[in-house]
C-alpha cells in the first residue's frame, strides 16, 4: 500500500491469516465493511442521483453536460478550462463534453473580444432553452434524492460534502 494512502501495511495484511470458522466452510474477518466506506457510500448515492437525474431530464443529457450547460446559464459565456473547473471535470472530460455539446448545436464558440487567442462558448438558443427546462426538473428530482432526511440533516449532508469537495490535496484533480 502507498504512503499517501496513510499506510505501509501490505493490503493482505488482517486478510490472509485471519479466518473465522462458519461450519465447514472458513471465512475471512475483513478489516472493515463495504457500507462503513465514504467512498463506496458516496458512489451509491451517485448511483442513486444519476437514476432519478436520467428519469427528471429524460435522458437528453448526462450530469455532466448538464453541470457544463448550467454554469454556461449562470456565467454567459466561459472558456472551456474555466468550464472544465467550474463543472468539477478534468480538462480531458470537458473537452469530450464541450466538444459532444457542440455537436449537438447546444453550444457555440467565439473568440474572445477582450484576447482574440482565446475561444469562449455560450449557451445556443436550443442549449438554453433545454439547460433551463433540465434546471427545473432538478429540485423536484433534488427533493426525492433527500426525502429520507429531514431539513436539518438535508443541511448538514450538504455542508459535510461542501468540506469533502474543498479539502481536496492541492495536487489532485476536481
Amino acid at each position: 500500500m502507498t504512503e499517501r494512502c496513510g499506510s505501509e501495511t501490505p493490503a493482505t495484511d488482517g486478510v490472509d491469516n485471519v479466518l473465522e470458522n462458519a461450519g465447514d466452510e472458513a471465512t475471512p474477518v475483513l478489516p472493515f465493511r463495504m457500507e462503513d466506506q465514504a467512498g463506496y457510500m458516496l458512489r451509491r448515492a451517485y448511483q442513486r442521483m444519476t437514476v432519478l437525474f436520467n428519469e427528471c431530464v429524460e435522458r437528453e443529457l448526462t450530469t455532466q453536460q448538464f453541470a457544463t450547460m448550467f454554469r454556461l446559464l449562470e456565467l454567459g459565456q466561459a472558456s472551456q478550462n474555466e468550464l472544465g473547473r467550474q463543472a468539477g471535470m478534468d480538462p480531458a472530460t470537458a473537452q469530450g463534453v464541450v466538444r459532444r455539446l457542440s455537436q449537438r448545436r447546444l453550444i457555440e464558440r467565439d473568440r474572445d473580444p477582450a484576447d482574440k487567442r482565446r475561444t469562449i462558448w455560450r449557451l445556443t438558443p436550443a442549449g438554453r432553452a433545454l439547460a433551463e427546462k433540465s434546471a427545473a426538473n432538478l429540485g423536484p428530482m433534488n427533493q426525492r434524492l433527500m426525502a429520507g432526511l429531514d431539513p436539518a440533516e438535508q443541511q448538514t449532508l450538504l455542508d459535510l460534502l461542501r468540506r469533502l469537495v474543498s479539502s481536496e490535496p492541492p495536487d489532485s484533480d476536481p
